[in-house]
């Protein structure tokens, strides 16, 4: 079953790539990505690692939830071939877009960063959870001796991180983050501990521009902006800045965890309040 969804997955990405009219660029890029797909060892991680990449994150969501159905549903072999040719439709405009944001060389950087990383990283012993069903973030533990440590620790502005390094630093924040998103509403926090999360997001920002995680710079972007403005006063804490700070945290984990989770909205949710703070 996992060679039948491998190559379900390749064949969907090839007969989606054959609706395009592509130069020889983009056919070197798709051939790239059908190979690292191919050669990975695991799938499921393979896909993950391009929700990772912002040119081709929309295209990992989409592969993803292929995957989970392939995985979740039983395969009918009298309607096989309407499920592909449904999927393969689907994909056509995602892939599109993405070979329009990325060259064959660019993926071939990118995409070998990964292969030498698929066995490198470990995850943290106390990872932030994320219930599959809605995504909800779980950690909702007192955090504030975790909180003070990152406040008053002195963040280096080092940008020469590895992927491992990064992904510690940027998890660091998380819990104690969830518990003042909590705390927002019901008026419990100090406009001293928002710009001190202020800056620590945005030294993880420039950590991730200079690791060429777009996605993730710009969610500690978002985040960052959002709290120096609350507490400068310029804004209030209300269930929409929340939430959508809420789903800002939720990209940043699923993306860092390889979370295998769909998080669609969530990431249209983050998307829409990046624009909307970043003209603030």
């Amino acid at each position: 079953m996992r060679q039948f969804n491998r190559e379900y997955i390749i064949q969907v990405i090839e007969v989606s790539a054959n609706n395009l009219r592509l130069n020889t660029d983009k056919i070197e890029t798709v051939s790239i990505l059908k190979d690292f797909i191919k050669k990975n060892s695991d799938l499921e991680l393979a896909i993950c690692d391009l929700k990772k990449i912002t040119e081709l994150s929309k295209l990992g969501i989409k592969l993803f939830e292929i995957l989970n159905y392939l995985k979740n549903n039983r395969i009918d072999l009298l309607s096989i071939s309407e499920t592909f040719k449904s999927h393969s439709h689907i994909i056509i405009p995602i892939l599109n877009q993405s070979l329009d944001n990325i060259s064959s060389e660019t993926m071939k950087s990118v995409l070998a960063r990964y292969n030498q990383e698929e066995d490198s990283v470990e995850l943290q012993k106390e990872e932030l959870k994320i219930v599959s069903e809605d995504g909800q973030l779980l950690a909702k533990q007192d955090t504030d001796k975790i909180k003070e440590e990152i406040i008053f620790e002195d963040i280096a502005k080092d940008s020469e991180l590895d992927f491992e390094e990064f992904q510690q630093r940027a998890m660091k924040p998380i819990k104690s983050i969830e518990n003042l998103l909590e705390r927002m509403l019901l008026d419990n926090y100090s406009e001293d501990e928002l710009l001190s999360y202020s800056e620590i997001m945005d030294e993880h920002r420039k950590l991730a521009e200079a690791m060429s995680f777009t996605l993730l710079a710009k969610m500690h972007k978002a985040i960052s902006k959002a709290f120096f403005l609350l507490g400068e006063k310029k804004i209030k804490p209300n269930d929409y800045l929340i939430e959508s700070l809420r789903a800002c945290l939720i990209v940043i984990v699923a993306t860092i965890k390889n979370k295998d989770v769909d998080i669609t909205n969530y990431l249209n949710i983050a998307e829409i309040f990046f624009e909307k703070i970043n003209k603030m």
